[in-house]
Order: structure tokens, then sequence, then C-alpha cells
């Protein structure tokens, strides 16, 4: 089976398809998320507060990707795209 990699961007998976590495966090909106899109993140670093007031630390080191206001949980979701190794 052919396996394409770029690690550039991606993490390879069977078939050669692509699947990009986020992750997702969840931050309170009274402080709102310390970074902004498109900045760089580094592992250990507190991106917000979550609703029960505890600090939300990234697990990855990265960029932030995007940030979306969710209506629904009354929350900023937070993605980190990780960088490639």
């Amino acid at each position: 089976m052919n396996t394409l990699y770029n690690p550039s961007d991606a993490a390879p998976i069977p078939g050669g398809l692509f699947k990009m590495l986020q992750e997702e966090y969840q931050v309170d909106p009274s402080g709102g998320p310390y970074f902004k899109t498109g900045e760089k993140i580094k592992q250990g670093n507190v991106i917000g507060k979550d609703q029960k007031g505890r600090e939300v630390v990234c697990k990855c080191e990265g960029k932030v990707k995007r940030i979306v206001f969710d209506g629904k949980s009354h929350c900023f979701c937070v993605s980190v795209q990780q960088d490639a190794n």
C-alpha cells in the first residue's frame, strides 16, 4: 500500500490521504482566548480559562488555526494545528 507523506502540513494515512493534526480547546468568553488566529503556540502555554476558572493548557506545539464562538455551549472553540515533526 502506498503512503504519501508531506511533513510540512499533514500526517500520513494509508492510501495517500492526509489528516491534519488538530487539538480543540474550549475557552470561557469572560476572559477570552489569550492567543489570536495565526499565532504560534507552544506545549504548556495557557490558552485561556474554562467555565470553572481553570487554566486551559495547550497539549501540543503549533499554530492557532481558528477561533469560533459556540453559542450553544457559550464558549470559544480554539483549534490548534500541530507542527509536523
